[in-house]
């Protein structure tokens, strides 16, 4: 988990992810392999800040809901896209039932949680045979203080996941200018809930 110095700049920064490349196709071709066709797929976005990813997931015509811990961020995604629904929220304790969600999509945003319990939600609202796209973040570094200020165990902790597959993990890497140089060294999992 970030420390809390970090977690302000990012919050306080400009919105430096709305400039990324998006994974949401990478995510939906994953699905249609795996799963089927996504058409009216129920799809969590954890993390979704201001909502932008969750638009996208729409329009693949899946039924998308947005999760975030900001309420100015998810006023900001109401406002953009009152079509869709947001809810503030933590991720260490979702505001939904077990097996909700035919999909899960948290991208960038594991590493300002305790794994140990961000993990189990996202595996308790996902359904039986549901898929699960996630980043884990090996290590964040601050390219102008020099220092590692995030680390993770990745292996250890997709041990987490009990009731789950990896169908693939993927290794990437990204730089990032803004809130302060830093760089990511990161992995993209796909994992698919055990029937």
């Amino acid at each position: 988990m970030i420390p809390d110095q970090y977690k302000e700049k990012v919050i306080k920064g400009k919105s430096h992810w709305i400039d990324r490349d998006s994974p949401v196709k990478t995510f939906v071709n994953a699905f249609k392999k795996e799963i089927g066709d996504p058409k009216g797929a129920k799809v969590l976005d954890i993390g979704c800040a201001q909502g932008e990813h969750t638009k996208e997931l729409s329009n693949f015509e899946m039924e998308a809901t947005g999760l975030d811990n900001n309420p100015d961020f998810i006023k900001e995604a109401k406002e953009n896209y009152p079509e869709l629904r947001f809810d503030v929220g933590e991720i260490e304790k979702l505001p939904y039932e077990k097996e909700t969600f035919d999909a899960v999509y948290c991208i960038n945003t594991l590493f300002y949680t305790d794994p140990k319990k961000s993990l189990p939600q996202l595996e308790m609202v996902l359904k039986k045979g549901g898929l699960a796209f996630i980043t884990l973040n090996k290590q964040i570094f601050d390219i102008d203080k020099n220092k590692v200020f995030h680390s993770l165990d990745v292996d250890e902790a997709l041990k987490i996941f009990k009731n789950c597959k990896i169908i693939s993990k993927t290794y990437k890497e990204r730089t990032d200018d803004s809130p302060f140089k830093h760089k990511h060294f990161f992995y993209e999992i796909i994992l698919i809930k055990n029937k």
